[in-house]
């Protein structure tokens, strides 16, 4: 891992991932990701935002071309409750029914909360973020996606 500090306080990170071997993003950082050879050239600029008990870990995409890697997400142990978005949707839904936390302007699918397995009533939650564990989410990038990890931590 190559890590600088640049002018703002951020972290630049140059070769820290590929994308085979896709990108680890752990909170509590403001980190600039950067990747580029003759066929790929991607920027990933991390946030980390604290607001009361709602923390956010953001990741903005930048890529000369849209390319399919993995990201892993650390889920912090001691969180409350968890989410995924992307672009602004509901990607993941919270791993907990309880506390409810409500995030301005998100946009849910309708089917945000519908399980299609008999096993299942259509009630239950279910959501594969767990804490303590790291969250996949494979995609096919594109420039100005906005991938964010929603934590509630209220201690």
């Amino acid at each position: 891992m190559n890590n600088q500090e640049n002018k703002s306080g951020e972290r630049e990170s140059v070769s820290l991932f590929t994308p085979k071997t896709g990108l680890k993003a752990v909170p509590e950082h403001n980190i600039n990701y950067h990747f580029s050879d003759e066929a790929h050239l991607i920027n990933i600029r991390q946030t980390w935002t604290v607001r009361g008990a709602l923390k956010e870990l953001t990741l903005h995409f930048t890529l000369d071309h849209p390319e399919r890697f993995d990201i892993h997400l650390w889920v912090t142990e001691q969180c409350a409750n968890a989410c995924l978005t992307l672009n602004g949707q509901s990607l993941i839904g919270w791993f907990a029914t309880e506390p409810v936390i409500e995030l301005p302007g998100l946009k849910t699918s309708p089917c945000t909360n519908c399980v299609s397995s008999s096993d299942h009533p259509s009630s239950h939650h279910v959501s594969t973020i767990k804490p303590g564990a790291w969250q996949l989410v494979n995609f096919r990038w594109q420039s100005e996606d906005c991938l964010a990890l929603h934590l509630y931590d209220p201690d």
